[in-house]
């Protein structure tokens, strides 16, 4: 059995914003994932506008909305859909370089068939010369996983979120064990499988495409920008992954989703019979 996770930076409110997410909404009844990593998730002071809002009730989706920004007024948050129950919700604000902080994580635990799957949501500093800054930040989201990290033979955390940064970046590197890892506190370390690299090794699996109508700046490079990340060790074969595809690089009549595309996967919740999984 398998379970099927997406995450998608939505772009707020801009551009042609209600008929982006009438796109994001169709975009995802097709793909039916069983929990969403939502990024610039665009929430207004009246709520009952919010388009995610009625995307969650359109769909069938239990909606977790991430904190609000601290410091100034700003109609943004990282969010998780999930169509399985959710048991457990937190979430914690990000540093920043100056007061008005509004990156976080987010964390929901979803009641799956065989057993809870704990996802996470984040959205990292943009600016490309402060990579430093999103060390600092994924040093933060690794500790708070850490603290909540399941026993080894439990379903493994999976971290999903835009990143803004590359597989080769330092940032990036440091998580999936190709660099010195984030210290997790009492002497832990935390590395985690990259879905991509695992599941479509030598694809580039580019979320920020200077094909995408809304980039300001074709000229700037296609990037990977969007991550699926399964917490490591854990058991055999949980986490592994049966799947991974971009999604939302098509119009939906005429209107594309949003400036980033989507990754959705499936990964296995249990043994699918292969004898190496016995």
């Amino acid at each position: 059995m398998t379970i099927r996770l997406c995450t998608w930076n939505v772009w707020l409110n801009h551009g042609p914003w209600r008929e982006r997410h009438e796109a994001i909404e169709a975009t995802l009844a097709g793909l039916a994932p069983d929990g969403v990593a939502l990024q610039e998730v665009y929430d207004p002071v009246d709520r009952s506008g919010s388009p995610l809002v009625a995307i969650a009730e359109n769909l069938g989706y239990e909606l977790i909305m991430g904190p609000p920004p601290a410091g100034f007024e700003a109609p943004v948050r990282n969010a998780i859909m999930s169509r399985l129950p959710v048991t457990d919700t937190d979430a914690m604000l990000l540093t920043d370089r100056h007061e008005h902080r509004y990156r976080s994580v987010v964390t929901a635990t979803l009641d799956h068939a065989d057993g809870p799957v704990q996802v996470f949501t984040t959205h990292l500093e943009h600016r490309y010369h402060l990579g430093s800054l999103r060390q600092e930040q994924l040093q933060e989201i690794v500790g708070f996983m850490a603290d909540r990290w399941p026993e080894k033979d439990a379903f493994p955390p999976v971290l999903m979120g835009d990143l803004n940064a590359v597989p080769d970046s330092d940032e990036v590197r440091r998580l999936t064990g190709r660099a010195d890892p984030y210290d997790a506190g009492n002497n832990r370390r935390r590395i985690f499988l990259d879905a991509w690299d695992v599941a479509a090794p030598g694809s580039d699996g580019v979320t920020w495409d200077s094909a995408n109508p809304y980039l300001e700046y074709p000229q700037w490079p296609n990037r990977r920008l969007d991550y699926i990340l399964i917490g490591y060790p854990s058991e055999k074969p949980l986490g592994r992954v049966a799947n991974i595809e971009l999604a939302g690089t098509e119009p939906v009549d005429g209107v594309t989703p949003s400036d980033h595309y989507a990754v959705v996967a499936d990964l296995y919740t249990a043994a699918d019979g292969r004898p190496e999984d016995r």
